[in-house]
């Protein structure tokens, strides 16, 4: 059940890591636009940019999907109804329920 419990709080903490990492990607490619603009950077550059925050958009896809799952995991694990939740209030219904 611990592992349950970790897995949905780790995919969330991924999802904050791709977010971070695509916003990121994003400040490169403006900058790197900004090179391309003057001259002073390649047009592959531009494309290998934009290559890049496609990546990083698939990669938060990815990671929000899999913390869906885990979520979801989680409450047939622990006997909840369809409801969207938690694992803390996830938590807070085991212990009302006594288990």
């Amino acid at each position: 059940m611990r592992e349950k419990l970790s897995t949905p709080l780790a995919q969330k903490e991924l999802v904050e890591v791709a977010k971070a990492t695509l916003a990121n990607t994003e400040a490169h490619l403006a900058q790197v636009q900004g090179f391309v603009t003057v001259g002073a950077r390649p047009e592959i550059d531009l494309a290998q940019s934009r290559a890049d925050r496609a990546n990083a958009r698939r990669a938060l896809l990815n990671a929000q999907n899999a913390a869906a799952v885990a979520r979801a995991r989680l409450r047939v694990a622990i006997g909840l109804d369809g409801a969207e939740s938690s694992p803390s209030s996830a938590l807070r219904q085991v212990g009302e329920r006594g288990h």
